[in-house]
């Protein structure tokens, strides 16, 4: 209890990834797991996504996410707006402003497009800013799952992001992590009490 506790004061919602059309299972598995250890709690899959992650790469990462699809773009582009978020587009190369210059005003939607073409054309035009990573050497760009690791790094640290979930929404992982890893799960629940109250004797 006290290791999800911390987890869960640590979780950020002032970040949130969507991830455009991705093909590559390991390249999915790999970026749940950098999410996951940077503190990320939404995950969102837009327009189309690998139907299965590695196990051996995302070693159980996903059981503790909130990973949401979106077969329609718009929906999802609709859900963000509504609370808040601004859109940043993510290009490891090309016009727009290195991750740690960024000097977020609000929560953030971090895009990263697909592995050959991306993001979609959807993206391109309604993204409110655009991150670029600066690149010295004669590769002129990087693996999506690396990219996206080093995106959160820089960004995962600013103080306007790191927000932390509602209480509502910590008390329900709270049980749902405990249904997934904790033997006599539904037993600990009951002695929990409801989400936000004590237990009987008060612990």
């Amino acid at each position: 209890m006290e290791r999800l506790n911390q987890v869960l004061r640590d979780r950020t919602s002032g970040i949130v990834l969507v991830l455009d059309r991705l093909y590559d299972p390991h390249n999915l598995s790999a970026i749940l797991r950098t999410a996951e250890a940077f503190g990320l709690q939404e995950i969102h899959l837009s327009e189309s996504w690998p139907e299965a992650t590695n196990p051996q790469v995302a070693l159980g990462a996903e059981r503790w996410l909130t990973v949401r699809r979106w077969p329609d773009p718009g929906l999802l582009l609709n859900d963000l707006r509504a609370r808040g978020f601004t859109v940043a587009l993510t290009s490891p190369e090309g016009a727009g402003m290195s991750p740690e210059a960024y000097d977020p005003p609000g929560p953030v939607a971090l895009v990263l497009g697909n592995e050959r073409e991306g993001a979609a054309p959807f993206w391109e035009s309604r993204a409110d800013v655009r991150l670029t990573l600066p690149l010295r050497g004669f590769v002129r760009s990087l693996n999506v799952s690396v990219a996206a690791g080093i995106f959160l790094w820089s960004l995962s640290g600013k103080k306007p992001l790191r927000i932390s979930l509602p209480e509502e929404t910590a008390a329900g992982l709270r049980d749902r992590w405990i249904r997934a890893s904790v033997p006599n799960a539904e037993g600990i629940l009951r002695h929990l009490g409801p989400p936000g109250e004590a237990s009987p004797e008060g612990k």
